[in-house]
């Protein structure tokens, strides 16, 4: 078993749990836990019972990572998030099968005293299909990406349980429907990235200009993004009685990345054009339909790419 420690913020320590970190009793007794800021669970062994005792003994912990955690369940991520909640800024749930099997505990955790809440976190990224290959033990679950998504109400559990301040939004390979689902939470996101939506259209379009009122940088890397999609981000807002925000979701952005949009053309760029007025820096890659009067429309912005 190998741990690691670093301190790349400040004082605080981090603690890297590899593959290999499978006899838990060793971690559980480091006296480093006491004083941990930050937990990356890399394809670890651990269960959730050890999530638990690490979370009560390092009940400060800032950041939590759990990247192919094959063991963690819905209910020993629930039972760890109330333990470090009120301190917890930074949440990563990426490739873990057994909470994508069944979220239960995760939309059990929605409503009254026993509400599930995260008020200090500000970063939050989920991944809604599991890593390539993914190994779900002890099941009969195939171990390939057919795997389920998070439902989309544990994702909202999640984004609406930490929406204060959340202002960083990470979101890979999430349906359409859970993007809809949490864009009443995106009022306060500065920075969002959707990556991998296997069907974003201009219904999730519309509902996000609606949700993201204070945009700063956006990447969509989705091959469905289309046209009448990025129309939608451009669209005039209602935000009040005989008012609107004018540009929706685009007006305040300054970055702007679209990758791997296979149905967008330059009529669609031309569209967003007089709403991005505050755009100083775009990436376009692998959009084949776009040409060069793509870069003509936008004579504001610094151009770093097209492919």
């Amino acid at each position: 078993m190998t741990i690691g420690e670093r301190r790349p913020w400040g004082t605080g320590r981090v603690v890297v749990l590899p593959a290999s970190a499978l006899d838990q009793t060793p971690i559980l007794q480091r006296p480093a836990l006491a004083h941990l800021s930050a937990l990356s669970l890399s394809g670890s062994g651990l269960d959730d019972d050890a999530l638990a005792a690490v979370a009560r003994r390092a009940s400060h912990l800032a950041v939590l990572d759990l990247d192919g955690a094959l063991d963690i369940t819905a209910n020993g991520l629930v039972t760890a998030l109330r333990i470090i909640g009120p301190t917890l800024r930074t949440l990563r749930i990426h490739g873990c099968p057994r909470i994508q099997l069944d979220d239960s505990a995760l939309v059990r955790a929605t409503r009254g005293p026993a509400a599930l809440s995260l008020p200090a976190l500000t970063s939050l990224s989920l991944r809604a299909q599991p890593t390539a290959k993914a190994v779900v033990p002890n099941t009969d679950a195939p171990n390939d990406d057919a795997l389920p998504f998070l439902s989309d109400r544990a994702v909202v559990v999640l984004a609406s349980a930490g929406h204060r301040h959340l202002w960083r939004l990470t979101m890979v390979g999430c349906p359409a429907s859970a993007l809809r689902s949490i864009a009443p939470y995106l009022h306060n996101v500065r920075y969002l990235w959707i990556r991998e939506c296997p069907d974003i259209d201009a219904e999730t379009c519309s509902a996000i200009a609606v949700g993201a009122q204070q945009l700063f940088s956006f990447h969509l890397h989705c091959p469905t993004l289309d046209d009448s999609a990025l129309a939608q981000l451009a669209m005039d807002v209602p935000v009040a009685p005989g008012n609107v925000r004018r540009g929706g979701c685009l007006a305040s952005v300054w970055d702007l990345d679209i990758e791997g949009a296979e149905r967008l053309s330059d009529a669609g760029i031309r569209t967003a054009c007089d709403a991005l007025g505050n755009l100083r820096w775009i990436r376009l890659v692998d959009c084949p339909w776009l040409t060069d009067m793509s870069v003509l429309a936008l004579p504001h912005a610094r151009l770093h790419h097209v492919d």
